[in-house]
């Protein structure tokens, strides 16, 4: 699904299949989106899914609030030294 946005010619790309990311669009995927299709072109079993472009993603995260949680389990993780599971029940 693609969409352009404002006066610009420039288009957004907002979902992709995993045989639709390239290298021409690598930049619209952040690593693990761009190296599950070259695992798959290269005979690893890799099932069907779907990749979020960034820019989509980056909404995503700040409309729901997420980003706050985010930014808060990183900080609870990094300086009190919880693991995981700590950060889970939160």
């Amino acid at each position: 699904i693609s969409r352009g946005y404002g006066d610009s010619c420039e288009v957004m790309t907002i979902i992709l299949k995993l045989e639709e990311v390239t290298e021409q669009n690598r930049h619209t995927v952040e690593g693990k989106a761009y190296a599950l299709p070259l695992m798959s072109r290269t005979g690893f079993r890799v099932p069907p899914a779907l990749c979020l472009g960034i820019d989509l993603y980056r909404k995503y995260v700040e409309s729901s609030g997420l980003r706050g949680y985010i930014l808060m389990g990183l900080y609870l993780y990094s300086s009190l030294s919880h693991s995981f599971e700590d950060l889970r029940q939160l």
